[in-house]
């Protein structure tokens, strides 16, 4: 009888020691009785690269003798800020403003002209507006538009350049191309048949012959609806004509591009 209670009481221990440590191994592993802390794996991604790109207005002006403003020049540079790669940002920012001040400088010898400033006339002046035409992980696009006049011909264009966001170089249009020699002879045979049928008025009688040397010496840009090509004005028609643009749509231009540089 005695045997038979001590088995049962041992039995009895047995399980509340089995259940004691169960609650003690719980209340631990949720860190109940202790400072543990529960081990989590975190799945965060590294941070994107970034480009924030805003515009910082200058005006310029030109007064006569008088005080008086007569001729009012305007443009913006991009400023561009990065959460990572800042010497990137400058890099790009360097350049086009290197460009932007050759012009600028062309401009304002304008607006100092005293025979202009003398002259009687108002409300003369230019504008070089820079804009975003396309961004992406691998490039940022710009546009440059320049309007205006000083009472004789207009200093009417437009232009494009491409950056990359890995380098911060100026891209040539050829570095786009996923084999070169392919490219060069799509664009050539896209451009003539192009111009072909474009409304340009008054292309010069050599055009055919004469186009695509400024092809790739010119500028470009890329934008939603694809590639632009800018041909000088005066290269290849009158002024009137402005800059020629040839528009060449992703849908024609994928093929030849590299994967960075589709549209997608």
């Amino acid at each position: 009888m005695e045997k038979g209670k001590s088995s049962k009481t041992i039995i009895i221990v047995v399980l509340v020691i089995i259940i004691l440590g169960l609650v003690g191994y719980i209340a631990y592993d949720k860190g109940v009785f202790s400072n543990k802390k529960k081990e989590v794996t975190s799945s965060k991604k590294e941070e994107k690269v970034t480009f924030d790109i805003t515009y910082k207005d200058e005006e310029y002006l030109g007064k006569n003798s008088k005080g008086e403003v007569i001729i009012t020049n305007k443009r913006n540079i991009p400023n561009i800020i990065s959460n990572k790669k800042q010497d990137i940002a400058d890099k790009i920012v360097s350049d086009v403003k290197a460009s932007s001040d050759e012009i600028w400088k062309q401009m304002n010898d304008q607006a100092d002209d005293k025979n202009l400033l003398e002259s009687g006339d108002k409300g003369l002046g230019s504008s070089l507006l820079y804009s975003t035409a396309k961004q992406t992980d691998s490039y940022i696009s710009f546009k440059a538009e320049q309007s205006g006049g000083y009472g004789g011909v207009s200093w009417a264009g437009t232009s494009g350049a491409v950056y990359s966001t890995k380098t911060g170089e100026k891209l040539d249009l050829v570095d786009l191309a996923e084999n070169e020699t392919e490219f060069k002879t799509f664009i050539n045979d896209y451009t003539l048949k192009y111009l072909e049928k474009s409304d340009y008025q008054c292309l010069n009688d050599d055009w055919k012959s004469t186009f695509n040397k400024y092809l790739f010496e010119d500028s470009y840009n890329l934008d939603d609806e694809g590639l632009n090509i800018y041909i000088s004005r005066y290269a290849i028609a009158c002024g009137a004509d402005g800059t020629i643009i040839v528009k060449v749509p992703y849908n024609e231009a994928n093929s030849y591009l590299k994967s960075e540089y589709k549209n997608k």
